[in-house]
């Protein structure tokens, strides 16, 4: 039997390799992405434990837009700030 969690450590690689093809590419982009549509899963479960733990952010359209717009601003304003808390790395060398 094939371990579930193993397909979680995908997209990173992937994105780093897209990241290298492609200099227009943003890594950070690209990582929170690929987290965006696993985001509800904690929630649904905390907070609306009847409901299913997939809804919205795993269908294809509601992930090409709602998902796309959650990505772009949580890097645009929460990656670089949460990335410099964490590492202890200077704000101006993520930009």
């Amino acid at each position: 039997m094939l371990n579930q969690d193993a397909g979680y450590a995908v997209p990173y690689p992937l994105a780093f390799l897209f990241s290298r093809a492609d200099e227009h590419l943003s890594l950070p982009g690209l990582i929170v992405g690929s987290v965006i549509p696993d985001i509800e899963v904690p929630f649904m479960g905390m907070f609306f434990a009847s409901l299913p733990d997939h809804l919205f952010l795993h269908g294809l359209l509601d992930a090409l837009t709602i998902g796309t717009l959650l990505a772009a601003a949580i890097t645009r304003f929460l990656y670089t700030p949460i990335v410099s808390h964490v590492f202890g790395v200077e704000r101006d060398e993520l930009n």
